[in-house]
């Protein structure tokens, strides 16, 4: 089998921030005045029309109201660097009507200006994705969401075109697990790491190209050739140590049964992912990659640094025990109230290690004593890590 597929650009990601830097003089007053300065006005309308290929003529500032909001302070170039401390931002917040599209800006009184991503999703991109998930879209619960190129990922025997279309891609709080992506219009919604149906008995073209995909959607980068490093049939059984297959999960009784399926091995700038491929009893394939074989080395080790720092143990006595494929908002998941965070959608690996004691009591009557768990958000590959908790774990029985 040709291994080699090619993951096509996604074109660039669309940023969530300018800076007008042609302003040499900040307002002065307390408050912003009721009416927003001509050249935060134009700046707005260029940044709109330029995301939709539009002349700005073509768009108009329908609502401006003076606000205050959380969010980040940018530095002198406009840059927001993560992690940063959430301050009372002023300024104002903008709606903006063209080309069919009605999008929300907010603008600082220094000329920092962002587009508010999860506000402006129309009503027939938000009901698109609603359809998917059988829910009325007020249901939806976006907790991110950026402007970008989905990805187009075919395989070299079977090259399929570019398709530059500008789409949403959204974060959901009900599902950290995928993302959604759908065109302005609400056009051709799908979701990563689905199901896709097909009855042959090799894995098909699909399969493949949704796994290719996936890999794209967690690097959130142009990625111009990705190469299958392994793609082999494989049978695996917990009980018995029989492999290779995905991480055992966290269970009591282990269930003596064989299972099969395909480990699917995907190199790429910012971790090795190794994927499991399933075909389900009604003849559908999913796939996962696993966190704990594809959690990069860098991110493990300063995962058990710091919970032996919080834990006051040795690293030695930590034990990355559970990693889930996540995305999150650009703050990882630790402060939503921050306009800024829900402007973007990462990928990365919510992460669970174990060691030292539990400051909670063990169960009465309980022979077994309680572990501490130290869970945290990190980024795909491990160059940011936030801590989320601690909490007591007890093997199940």
């Amino acid at each position: 089998m040709n291994s080699k597929l090619i993951a096509l650009s996604l074109g660039g990601l669309i940023g969530i921030g300018t800076f007008v830097s042609t302003i040499t003089q900040s307002l002065t007053a307390p408050n912003p005045p009721q009416t927003i300065p001509k050249i935060y006005a134009d700046q707005i309308l260029n940044n709109m029309a330029s995301a939709l290929s539009d002349n700005p003529n073509k768009f108009k500032i329908t609502q401006t109201d003076v606000t205050i909001w959380a969010d980040c302070r940018p530095d002198k170039s406009g840059k927001i660097v993560e992690p940063c401390t959430k301050f009372a931002q002023k300024g104002w917040r903008v709606k903006v009507r063209g080309k069919g599209e009605n999008w929300v800006y907010f603008v600082t009184d220094k000329g920092f200006v962002t587009l508010d991503a999860p506000a402006s999703i129309s009503y027939k991109a938000k009901l698109a994705v609603a359809k998917k998930l059988n829910i009325q879209p007020q249901n939806l619960g976006i907790q991110a969401a950026q402007l970008t190129f989905p990805p187009e990922v075919c395989l070299v025997a079977k090259p399929c075109p570019v398709q530059h279309k500008l789409s949403w891609r959204i974060l959901l709080n009900s599902d950290p697990s995928k993302i959604f992506h759908v065109d302005l219009q609400g056009n051709n919604p799908y979701i990563s790491n689905s199901l896709f149906a097909n009855n042959s008995g090799i894995i098909p073209q699909e399969i493949g190209e949704a796994v290719m995909r996936d890999v794209v959607n967690r690097e959130q980068r142009p990625i111009s050739n990705l190469n299958v490093e392994s793609l082999k049939a494989t049978t695996w059984n917990w009980c018995r140590g029989k492999g290779p297959g995905p991480t055992a999960p966290d269970m009591g009784a282990c269930p003596d049964v064989d299972q099969s399926g395909w480990q699917m091995i995907v190199p790429s700038a910012s971790a090795r992912f190794i994927y499991y491929i399933q075909k389900t009893l009604s003849g559908d394939y999913m796939f996962a990659a696993d966190g704990v074989q594809s959690l990069p080395q860098l991110a493990a080790t300063k995962v058990k640094k710091d919970a032996a720092k919080r834990a006051k143990v040795s690293i030695n006595d930590i034990n990355v025990r559970f990693v889930e494929p996540r995305f999150f908002d650009g703050c990882l998941n630790t402060d939503n109230q921050k306009l800024y965070c829900r402007q973007s959608v990462i990928g990365g690996w919510q992460v669970t290690a174990l060691g030292g004691q539990s400051s909670d009591n063990s169960p009465p009557f309980s022979t077994i004593p309680t572990i501490a768990a130290w869970v945290y958000n990190v980024t795909t590959s491990g160059d940011d890590l936030r801590f989320v908790q601690a909490s007591t774990w007890m093997p199940k029985p």
